[in-house]
């Protein structure tokens, strides 16, 4: 555990002391004996100072990695989770067990973020669409960027919206929505991906201050059992759910990333929430583990009668 730890301190200086030199992206490049100039060592020396403050490395150079793709990043939006990097893996190789990678699929990304997990499977899947949602305005400013930085800004679109709220209406308009409101019930989606705030609020007390004194507390918490916000999800899948004889998608599908409390034990707390929500039109088709070896993921189908 001390060994991983001095690893990880020394590897986010390196890309601290990269970004100082100009080198973004490149920090596994910059040598051990580089000697920095005067400027340069000012601009480190204000980074670490803020590192001493547990402010994310990822705020402080503005920009990170994720799944091949970089980011632009900006307090309060989460920073997206290498364990998150996985959970787009295995949609992806869901959707290719589907034979429909190649598909024009239409995502909706509810809780979008940066942006991360909608833009990462707009790279890998060159036909498909995504709609961001997301009720933080700098959450959706900030995927929009990304989406232009990234380079799929013509198949990408974040709107302001609160999932939650009885009519589900996206609030504000967009270059590519049609119209000046989209109720997303009255739309369908093969594909329906959410990182949702999960974290139970008993368990709030206990964040890392690089999490709890930076990023915003509305993404993170998920009320009492950290599922209030994927139980509104869950209703709305029957009708957020694409007609499967409409298209060559064999079943649409919504994917979650969720607390491991949600998906422990036999009888799990999400599979109960799906039945209950969906009113058995949809079920919990797998929970898979993260690379840490949590239960962390879920994939939702149409129940059988569908």
């Amino acid at each position: 555990m001390v060994t991983l730890g001095l690893a990880s301190v020394w590897k986010r200086l390196r890309y601290l002391a990269a970004h100082a030199l100009g080198r973004a992206g490149d920090s596994h490049r910059v040598p051990e004996d580089h000697e920095l100039e005067a400027s340069q060592m000012q601009k480190l020396r204000a980074y670490v100072q803020r590192r001493m403050r547990r402010e994310p490395v990822q705020y402080i150079v503005g920009d990170w990695d994720f799944h091949m793709i970089n980011l632009r990043m900006r307090a309060p939006v989460l920073v997206p989770r290498p364990e998150t990097e996985d959970l787009v893996e295995r949609i992806l190789e869901h959707l290719k067990a589907q034979d429909v990678k190649g598909e024009a699929l239409q995502i909706l990304d509810i809780g979008s973020g940066t942006g991360a997990i909608g833009l990462a499977l707009l790279k890998q899947l060159p036909r498909a669409t995504c709609l961001g949602v997301d009720i933080n305005d700098v959450a959706v400013s900030l995927s929009r960027e990304n989406a232009e930085h990234v380079g799929v800004s013509g198949r990408y679109d974040c709107a302001l919206g609160d999932i939650t709220s009885c009519e589900v209406e996206v609030i504000e308009d967009t270059h590519n929505l049609k119209g000046g409101r989209l109720t997303l019930s009255s739309s369908s989606f093969d594909l329906i991906v959410s990182n949702p705030p999960y974290i139970p609020a008993k368990d709030m007390s206990a964040l890392e201050p690089e999490v709890a004194s930076f990023e915003d507390h509305g993404a993170l918490c998920g009320g009492e059992d950290g599922l209030d916000v994927a139980r509104r999800i869950i209703q709305l899948l029957p009708e957020l759910f694409r007609e499967c004889s409409s298209h060559k998608v064999a079943r649409p599908s919504a994917w979650f990333e969720l607390d491991d409390s949600h998906l422990t034990g036999k009888d799990t707390m999400f599979e109960r929430v799906v039945e209950a929500e969906s009113q058995g039109k949809c079920r919990l088709g797998q929970a898979f583990h993260d690379p840490f070896g949590r239960p962390r993921f879920a994939l939702v189908t149409p129940g059988h009668d569908r």
